[in-house]
């Protein structure tokens, strides 16, 4: 018998066999049972009221995409749970907004990281992050939005362009309450 427990980060020995758990699937050998394995957690992890309540991603864009689209609404938060680099800018629209193939509906959205040392990064001619018309947005810096004064995320889009917006996050079309 195998018993693994998704979400705990642990090492258990059964029989000559040791395995790790996180939080995804890993790959198994031909017995379909795997060998040694870690678990890595998803970059990114979406929880939410309403909606579908959980979603894991690669990037903040990815996320944020799911939230414009209506697949998690409410009360959303999102987990930083590893570095992430933004091909393209990460825009977040106001709750309601119909531009992506659903409808938007969140009260609150709160970024933060799990660990220390993490940064959501990029070089884009535009802006990281992109709050468009966005309300009730919390980047929280501090791990797991704890107490404390300690920042341990980076946001930084590393382009000097001086093209218009371009930027580490920008506020437009009346974002407020951030």
């Amino acid at each position: 018998m195998l018993l693994l427990l998704c979400g705990l980060a642990s090492a258990k020995v059964i029989g000559t066999k040791t395995f790790s758990v996180g939080y995804a699937n890993v790959s198994s050998s031909a017995t379909g049972v795997p060998e040694t394995g870690y678990i890595t957690p998803p970059a990114v992890l979406v929880t939410a009221s309403g909606g579908t309540s959980s979603g894991e991603y690669p990037t903040l864009k990815d996320a944020f995409d799911k939230i414009n689209d209506g697949t998690h609404q409410g009360i959303i938060t999102i987990a930083i749970n590893a570095s992430t680099t933004e091909s393209a800018t990460a825009v977040l629209y106001q709750s309601g907004y119909t531009g992506s193939g659903g409808t938007s509906g969140y009260t609150t959205v709160s970024v933060y990281p799990t660990i220390t040392g993490l940064s959501i990064s990029g070089d884009l001619t535009a802006p990281l992050i992109d709050l468009n018309g966005a309300n009730g947005v919390t980047i929280d810096g501090r791990v797991n939005a704890a107490e404390g004064t300690n920042k341990d995320l980076v946001i930084s889009n590393i382009n000097v362009s001086t093209t218009q917006g371009t930027s580490a996050i920008q506020f437009i079309n009346d974002a407020s309450a951030n």
